[in-house]
């Protein structure tokens, strides 16, 4: 399975800001743990755009206009359950509203950990996990929050150059 998406998020600013997601399982992974989201404002509607029973959807919620938020959610590998932990990061997150700030974002991705470590604790097994790198980005001014948990990268493309923002395992 390859799923792509790619949309232009600044109708109207000085830069363009573009956002694209692909997941594959690969040739040796029996499912693919991988997830991503992506709210971003469309006409009068937000729409959402992940991965859910390893196919790409796309659905409209309630959430800012003003913000995009564009998030990876990668199940951690040799814990049982990666797939469904992401997944349910991913829904829990289409719920949060835009963080504008790194100690608001810090705090409400903290909340859904414990959260999600009471859902899916083991019993005497092996608790699933995944990493989580998340943006929330204003529209009109390109400036954002992100936060960055494991060893996902993140990359900024700008005037042809990539840049890696985070450091794995974090």
């Amino acid at each position: 399975m390859n799923t792509e998406f790619f949309q232009n998020l600044f109708p109207y600013g000085k830069g363009i800001l573009q956002a694209f997601a692909s997941s594959d399982k690969g040739r040796f992974r029996q499912e693919n743990q991988d997830n991503f989201l992506i709210l971003k404002p469309e006409n009068n509607r937000t729409c959402s755009c992940s991965l859910m029973e390893e196919q790409f959807q796309q659905v409209d919620v309630e959430w800012s206009k003003r913000y995009v938020r564009v998030v990876v959610a990668d199940g951690m590998g040799g814990h049982e359950g990666g797939q469904e932990i992401s997944r349910a990061a991913v829904t829990k997150l289409m719920q949060i509203p835009p963080q504008t700030s790194p100690a608001a974002m810090r705090s409400v991705i903290l909340k859904l950990h414990k959260t999600l470590q009471s859902q899916f604790s083991a019993k005497g097994g092996k608790s699933p996990g995944t990493t989580l790198i998340m943006a929330d980005v204003k529209r009109r001014s390109g400036k954002g929050v992100m936060l960055s948990v494991g060893d996902s990268r993140a990359l900024l493309l700008r005037k042809n150059r990539w840049c890696q923002l985070t450091r794995d395992h974090n």
